[in-house]
C-alpha cells in the first residue's frame, strides 16, 4: 500500500481491531474501578480513581483513548453501511454491530457529561463516587436504564469483538465466551446490586453537585427545582 493509495480492506481491519483492543482495554480497566466501589467503598472508589486519572487523563493517553474509540467507531459504522446483505442471517454480527452503535452513542453522552462539562466547568473534582449516589439519587430513571443499556451493549460488543480476534488460535471460544460473560456479569450484577444502597449518601457534597447541574441542565429537567 503505498502512501497516496486508499488503505486495503485488510488494513482497515487490522486497526479496527487495534482501536477496538485500546479502547476496550480502558473500558475494562474503568469498569473494574468502579465495581470496586462496589466491593471495597466509597474511598477505595476514590483511590483507585485518582490513580486512574493520573494515568488516562495524561494528554497523550487521553488522545489515544478518545482517537482510539472515535475512529474505531467511523470504522464500524463503515462497515456497517458496507456490509449491509452479509447480515441477514446473521444475527451475532447483526448485534455486534447495533451493540456497538448504540455504546458509541452512550459512551460519547458519558464522555460529554462526566469529563467535557465538569473539565471546562472547572470541576472535574466532583466527579468521583459522590456523583455516582447523586446522579442514582435524584435521576434513578434516566440513570439506571442508561447505565444497564451501556454495560449490555459494551459486554455484548468487545466479547464478540475480541473472540473474533483471537478465533484463529486453540482456544476453545465456547470456554473464552462463557468465562469472560459469567466473570464480567458477576462483576456488574455485584456493583447494580451495591448502587441500589448508594442513594442518600450525600457525602456533604450535595449542594456543590445540584449548582454544578443547575449551570448546564434546564430548570425542568431538575427534580430537585
Amino acid at each position: 500500500m503505498s502512501f497516496l493509495s486508499p488503505p486495503s480492506q485488510s488494513f482497515i481491519v487490522k486497526v479496527q481491531h487495534y482501536t477496538g483492543l485500546i479502547f476496550g482495554g480502558f473500558l475494562t480497566a474503568h469498569v473494574v474501578n468502579i465495581a470496586a466501589g462496589g466491593f471495597l467503598g466509597p474511598a477505595a472508589f476514590n483511590e483507585g480513581m485518582k490513580l486512574f486519572r493520573t494515568v488516562y487523563q495524561h494528554p497523550v493517553a487521553e488522545a489515544a483513548i478518545l482517537g482510539s474509540g472515535a475512529i474505531h467507531g467511523v470504522i464500524g459504522l463503515r462497515e456497517m453501511s458496507r456490509r449491509k446483505s452479509s447480515f441477514r442471517g446473521n444475527w451475532y454480527l447483526t448485534l455486534h454491530s447495533w451493540s456497538g452503535a448504540i455504546a458509541s452513542f452512550l459512551v460519547a453522552g458519558h464522555v460529554v457529561g462526566l469529563r467535557l462539562l465538569p473539565y471546562l466547568s472547572n470541576k472535574s473534582d466532583l466527579v468521583g463516587f459522590p456523583f455516582i449516589s447523586f446522579v442514582l439519587d435524584y435521576f434513578p430513571l434516566f440513570f439506571y436504564p442508561n447505565l444497564a443499556i451501556l454495560a449490555t451493549a459494551s459486554l455484548y460488543h468487545m466479547s464478540y469483538g475480541f473472540l473474533q480476534i483471537i478465533s484463529k488460535t486453540r482456544i476453545s471460544r465456547g470456554v473464552l465466551w462463557k468465562t469472560m460473560v459469567g466473570l464480567v456479569s458477576g462483576v456488574l450484577l455485584y456493583s447494580v446490586v451495591q448502587a441500589g444502597t448508594l442513594p442518600g449518601r450525600d457525602f456533604g457534597i450535595y449542594p456543590e453537585i445540584m449548582k454544578h447541574h443547575e449551570h448546564h441542565i434546564p430548570s425542568f429537567l431538575l427534580p430537585w427545582k
